[in-house]
């Protein structure tokens, strides 16, 4: 059975279950005095995600170790780089990485080596940023591990069920955006749901495979004036990731923004939601509650739908109605929801029907200076 849980803002609170019926491959044996180093599954730094790109003519690319808002940020921060091959004329590293006073440090330029390159920055009692800049792309590598977890080559893992696997392209929880590189989003809370996106906002998801080249997440969340902050980006690994965005005293918006269509995963959790697999045990059916109610649709898409005011409700109905769904699944074809509304003149007005998706929808018609009649047709 699918299922479709929401809650409404503004007017009606309730809840609903709603059956809508690999990298360039490089074998190599490089021999160094005694060191012997072994390639199969060799990249470049400028192939994989792991490393940004900087403004810096001489240190072009960039990997973050940590940052202030992760727990273990003031622990000792490690990377080991397997180099298997170095541009003409070598390639170095140098730390990067803030003090207690929020200035920026910038260690001394240091040759990386074909082989295992260690580099460890030491542990502070202060929150911090630590990355390691190199100064070309073009430096080989054949694997990369950061504060002990591998980040290269990327290892997929095997699903408890085989079956819940799907891909986050494949994924109605995912939107697509116009960013190119960030080019999936998943929305964790609204502001115009008020005090509950003030609340610390969490996404779990449990990665089966990642591209060869990685796949990377941001936080995008807007501020306490409506602006937008963009403020966290990180890796994203094979197994259980959990990406968590503290509370705040103030309505916000926060969404998770994803660099690959590609990530497959098994699990997918929005704070208290559990969105796939579909949560069975919780929720109503649209069939179930009286708060949707047939609709006579000449086309038979729209099949119910929800009053948010009529002109009845006088001066009340002028202010923006909004109603927030929670969907715990959505049937393979998905579904839309359209506004049906009337105007100054009376007039009935339709708005496009909109793809619903996985997890939070908010759904509003804007406000208004006279009676109307507002409802949200599924």
């Amino acid at each position: 059975m699918n299922f479709l849980t929401y809650i409404i803002t503004a007017h009606v609170s309730c809840s609903l279950k709603y059956p809508i019926s690999a990298a360039k491959a490089l074998v190599a044996t490089i021999l160094l005095g005694s060191l012997s180093i072994s390639a199969s599954a060799s990249t470049t730094v400028g192939a994989i995600s792991n490393f940004a790109d900087t403004t810096n003519a001489t240190w072009v690319k960039v990997i973050t170790l940590t940052t202030p808002s992760e727990a273990d940020n003031q622990s000792t921060q490690t990377m080991a780089l397997n180099v298997t091959e170095l541009p003409p004329g070598g390639a170095d590293y140098r730390v990067m990485k803030t003090l207690s006073n929020g200035s920026w440090y910038m260690g001394n330029a240091t040759p990386l080596a074909l082989g295992i390159n260690s580099i460890s920055v030491n542990g502070t009692s202060f929150d911090r940023s630590v990355k390691i800049q190199v100064s070309s792309a073009d430096i080989g590598l054949s694997s990369l591990h950061v504060n002990g977890t591998q980040a290269y080559p990327i290892e997929a893992i095997e699903p408890s069920d085989p079956n819940a696997v799907i891909s986050v392209g494949n994924s109605m929880a995912f939107a697509d955006t116009t960013n190119a590189t960030w080019v999936k989003v998943i929305s964790l809370a609204n502001v115009k749901e008020g005090s509950s996106s003030q609340a610390t906002q969490s996404l779990t998801m449990n990665i089966i495979s990642l591209p060869d080249a990685g796949a990377s997440y941001r936080v995008y969340k807007t501020t306490a004036n409506g602006q937008v902050n963009v403020d966290k980006t990180g890796q994203l690994t094979t197994g259980n990731n959990v990406i968590s965005v503290a509370g705040v005293t103030f309505d916000r918006t926060v969404k998770i923004q994803l660099s690959s269509p590609e990530i497959t995963f098994d699990t997918l959790s929005v704070n208290t939601s559990q969105l796939h697999p579909a949560d069975t045990t919780s929720g109503f059916t649209v069939g179930e509650i009286s708060a949707f109610s047939p609709v006579d649709d000449d086309t038979e898409t729209f099949t119910h739908a929800i009053t948010l005011t009529t002109n009845a409700a006088g001066s009340d109905g002028h202010s923006e109605q909004v109603i927030s769904i929670n969907i715990l699944d959505l049937p393979e074809a998905g579904a839309s929801y359209r506004i049906y509304k009337t105007t100054e003149n009376g007039s009935d007005d339709l708005s496009v029907a909109t793809p619903l998706a996985l997890g939070k929808n908010l759904i509003s018609a804007t406000e208004v200076a006279f009676d109307r009649t507002v409802k949200v047709q599924v």
